[in-house]
């Protein structure tokens, strides 16, 4: 899988590391300094997915981070005003608080269904 240089990464045995170049000829174009306990760094290079130039066992990822948010559920009510639904719809927004997420009203006809708490990785 590629790195994503735009974000923060790491080794995959969970050190702490940074980015410090992408545009190194040859085959391992990355260089990542890579900090040790006592908050020393040395350099590792790597390809485009991470995979360091030297056996150690110091590939590079991407820091996975779990977000969470809020999304407002709800279907429109048929011309009839009855409680039947032609389909389910979300609110189009992902907010931050269950209160905000509440306020989200589709349209005047809608039946609210649900608040759900939402986790994805980003």
């Amino acid at each position: 899988m590629l790195l994503n240089l735009a974000k923060p990464v790491q080794t995959v045995s969970g050190h702490k590391a940074r980015i410090i170049s992408t545009d190194i000829s040859g085959d391992f174009p990355i260089a990542v300094a890579v900090c040790e306990s006592d908050g020393r760094e040395f350099v590792v290079l790597c390809d485009e997915n991470g995979i360091a130039a030297n056996p150690s066992g110091l590939n590079i990822r991407n820091i996975i981070t779990k977000k969470t948010g809020w999304i407002h559920l709800w279907a429109p009510i048929d011309c009839f005003g009855t409680k039947e639904t032609k389909m389910v719809a979300l609110c189009s927004d992902v907010y931050e608080t269950k209160e905000a997420a509440e306020k989200c009203v589709a349209f005047t006809t809608s039946l609210d269904i649900a608040t759900l708490k939402i986790e994805w990785e980003a």
